[in-house]
């Protein structure tokens, strides 16, 4: 090795560069000898970085110096790190609904798989926005402080549908934005202009030992073709202030039945609807729900 002692080592032309290269494949040495400096360009802005084992090198990308640590970026002062170009966030693999739901380390973005009720989020650090993207039909269950969602209510996803959550305390999410797939909002409780015609389920009825019951979980419409003398049974399901729709009786073809009204059916006056006794005949009971237990209705008879 060659050594040079001075204080202080100058080119020998004014305005020239002082070139260290080592000899052959020899490299440049500083202090005990031991790092190693690389001896030709890197990319254009890339950094410098070792090995680990003292070589020094070209970098393109950085790394957290500890496995399993953050990498942080901080500006000088009051100074913030700065994104010039475009910025990709890493999609991880995909996780599976639950009901408590754990995010993978290898990303920003996932698909949520399966169909299982989501009521928290498992933290992910203070700070962290990710972003889920619904594989499946499930609840997204609003929590005041654990999973804070827009308009505080559930959303009952649907494939295709995206949230982007904010973690704002440990363990503590925020949706900041819900988009629907269907381009459709996901909330109730908003003011909404349709585009094109809404219409329910029509869900047909059963008449069992001459009952049979509605459940208004089902849906607002329902149908039924007697086929027995029948009554309209106390409903099961959750009766909701507010809640309207038809009942379509189709008379039988041959034999009229008869139709009665359980006491939750209430009718002005007092009177129950009787309806067409004529084969075939067709009518409707219009319903709309006051309170639990308390159903008021009307018909219209004899449509032709």
């Amino acid at each position: 090795m060659s050594t040079v002692k001075a204080n202080a080592v100058t080119g020998v032309t004014t305005n020239n560069n002082l070139a260290l290269t080592g000899n052959g494949t020899g490299v440049v040495t500083i202090g005990d000898g031991s790092l190693k400096f690389p001896d030709a360009d890197g990319n254009a802005a890339a950094v410098i970085g070792t090995n680990g084992s003292a070589q020094l090198s070209f970098l393109d990308a950085i790394a957290s110096a500890s496995s399993n640590t953050n990498l942080s970026l901080s500006g000088n002062g009051t100074g913030g790190v700065k994104v010039s170009d475009y910025f990709v966030q890493t999609k991880g693999s995909d996780i599976a609904s639950a009901t408590s739901l754990t995010l993978g380390k290898d990303g920003n973005f996932f698909d949520v798989t399966g169909t299982t009720t989501i009521t928290s989020i498992a933290t992910q650090g203070i700070g962290s926005n990710i972003i889920l993207h619904f594989d499946g039909i499930l609840t997204f269950t609003h929590h005041s402080t654990d999973l804070i969602l827009p308009g505080a209510a559930n959303i009952t996803t649907a494939v295709g549908d995206i949230a982007v959550m904010y973690e704002y305390a440990s363990g503590d999410w925020r949706c900041v934005n819900y988009s629907k797939a269907s381009g459709i909002s996901a909330f109730t409780n908003v003011d909404q202009t349709w585009a094109g015609a809404q219409r329910p389920t029509v869900t047909a009825l059963t008449s069992s030992s001459n009952a049979m019951a509605i459940n208004f979980d089902d849906s607002n419409d329902f149908s039924h073709t007697l086929t027995e003398n029948t009554t309209l049974s106390a409903p099961t399901g959750t009766q909701v202030a507010g809640q309207s729709g038809s009942i379509f009786i189709t008379q039988h073809s041959s034999s009229p039945k008869t139709l009665a009204f359980n006491a939750e059916y209430l009718s002005a006056g007092g009177t129950d609807p009787v309806i067409t006794a004529t084969n075939s005949a067709k009518d409707r009971i219009d319903y709309v729900i006051r309170a639990d237990g308390v159903i008021e209705i009307t018909s219209v008879l004899a449509l032709a």
